[in-house]
């Protein structure tokens, strides 16, 4: 995949206001960029509990809430807080991933104040739009004959029954088919392999919250 980024655009990426993330292009309805007062208890007290596991296999996923652990990290914060689902997301990588070692030592230190003010790391659900390709099954009728080799009309109608025949398509028949009744099947080998092969408009990018 090639991905081009201009200087401006990387700025643009990088940069934070006091309140936002991405120099404003997101922002949430209940946090901040920066670790406040009841984050900074909730990561110490959840460090001192250590009921839940640490694992930053989340971070090679293209959906972290597969990976093992993060997902019952986040339904923890979203109880302990009240905040939205994306909300969760962010804090529980800050706290597993981007904020570990300062967490491990603000709770060995026993002081959450150590924590406030500390910048959070943005991370959230990107989107690009991209041609998503299906593989489609249809089903259509043409002439044929039903064979077999038999002695006379009532064995053949044995035959029939007992399933002792051959089918046979009527290669002068016409096939009749409906474009409307098309069996779709998800074609992601294709899809992917385009993906690889495209050039990336950061213009596209949108971010899901």
């Amino acid at each position: 995949m090639k991905i081009r980024l201009t200087e401006e655009q990387y700025k643009r990426l990088l940069k934070e206001d006091d309140k936002d993330f991405l120099d404003g292009m997101v922002n949430f309805k209940n946090i901040g960029n920066k670790v406040n007062n009841a984050i900074a208890k909730l990561f110490v007290m959840m460090q001192k509990e250590g009921k839940l596991k640490i694992d930053l296999g989340y971070l090679s996923l293209g959906d972290p809430i597969y990976g093992s652990g993060f997902r019952d990290i986040v339904k923890y914060i979203v109880l302990m807080l009240d905040i939205e689902n994306s909300e969760a997301i962010l804090l529980a990588h800050n706290y597993i991933s981007f904020l570990r070692d300062k967490i491990v030592d603000a709770a060995e230190k026993g002081d959450p104040n150590l924590l406030i003010g500390e910048p959070l790391q943005f991370f959230g659900k990107y989107k690009y739009p991209i041609n998503y390709y299906w593989s489609g099954y249809i089903t259509g009728i043409s002439n044929g004959n039903l064979e077999c080799y038999t002695t006379d009309d009532n064995d053949f109608t044995k035959k029939i029954v007992d399933g002792i025949y051959e089918v046979v398509e009527d290669a002068n028949s016409n096939i009749d088919y409906d474009f409307g009744d098309v069996a779709w099947d998800p074609d992601t080998d294709h899809t992917y392999n385009s993906i690889q092969n495209d050039d990336i408009n950061y213009d596209d990018i949108t971010i899901d919250i």
